[in-house]
């Protein structure tokens, strides 16, 4: 079968993960390197992801290498699948490679925002603002494009507010959580800057994000570096600011929250911390476990968010 587009092709190897056919996963997005070359870098990703679930972690290495030939990094360095590899000659070879990638990647690497209005849209009159962060390992325009689209609170009268970090995580990838400091300054300057260009309503302002966005998001929240009346957070961690204190002071302010999770996930400690802290403050929150994904979104992901959105305007 022929594919027209690169998402049409990934929505097929989704299809054959789900179904453990692995190997013909493999096969297809061999095939495909040459028709997406603009996508290599993702369906090489794929690829590790998938020699990952079935614990092939010399051929994961064989994957990144290739990958690095190519002028790619996948930041393996603190990866654990290649514990029994660390101290081969391939190994560090391949580290010093992505050190120096990474670093000509982060000389050059700014916050980057865009912006989306729901129509009619008029300076005329205030909107509510949404402010969406992608995962880390991520960029702006595969989430956007991908994963998080801005229909949903487009939908609802937001002005949507797509971040992407200034800290470079791997190839077309960047990271809300290896500096907060650097994660406030990010996402205040892109508030700030869409303030002095679109019509704002401040008491409305919403965040949501997946994963390493997902933590960003609370870590906003609860540090109050915006007056955001709210967050969704599907998959995330505890962030910095995360404190029974600081849920307190957010609860005063009025601000209510959304966690998602998969069910596959597991426990994941620190989240269960975050809800407990949650619960016991009586800050007004809604913890939503979806069966049978794992650090993923769910199918309905887009109702999702609209039925977050209407928890948090209460």
């Amino acid at each position: 079968m022929e594919y027209a587009t690169y998402l049409e092709l990934d929505k097929k190897i989704d299809e054959l993960v789900a179904l453990e056919e692995y190997s013909q996963a493999i096969e297809l997005l061999h095939s495909a390197h040459q028709k997406f070359p603009d996508n290599l870098w993702d369906m090489l990703q794929y690829e590790i992801a998938i020699w990952h679930m079935q614990g092939e972690y010399e051929k994961c290495l064989d994957v990144v290498e290739q990958g690095v030939a190519n002028g790619f990094f996948f930041a393996i360095e603190p990866w654990e699948i290649f514990e029994s590899f660390r101290q081969t000659a391939r190994f560090k070879a391949i580290v010093e490679t992505e050190r120096r990638f990474k670093a000509q990647a982060q000389a050059q690497a700014k916050m980057e925002y865009e912006v989306h209005t729901p129509d009619g849209y008029s300076p005329e009159k205030q909107y509510p603002l949404f402010i969406t962060l992608h995962g880390d390992g991520n960029s702006l325009d595969f989430f956007r494009t991908y994963w998080w689209k801005p229909a949903a609170a487009l939908s609802q009268g937001f002005v949507v507010l797509y971040v992407q970090s200034s800290q470079v995580y791997c190839t077309n990838g960047f990271s809300w959580t290896a500096d907060f400091a650097t994660t406030r300054k990010d996402i205040k300057a892109a508030y700030e800057q869409v303030l002095e260009q679109y019509a704002i309503d401040t008491d409305n302002v919403i965040i949501g994000g997946f994963s390493g966005g997902a933590t960003a998001s609370i870590e906003i929240t609860m540090s109050g570096t915006l007056p955001t009346r709210g967050f969704i957070a599907l998959c995330p961690h505890q962030p910095d600011s995360f404190s029974k204190e600081n849920a307190v002071q957010a609860l005063e302010r009025g601000v209510r929250g959304v966690v998602m999770k998969g069910e596959l996930e597991g426990d994941v400690p620190d989240q269960q911390e975050m809800i407990d802290v949650l619960r016991e403050t009586d800050f007004p929150h809604q913890f939503h476990v979806y069966p049978g994904i794992g650090h993923t979104y769910p199918g309905d992901f887009p109702q999702q968010v609209l039925d977050a959105i209407a928890f948090i305007w209460g």
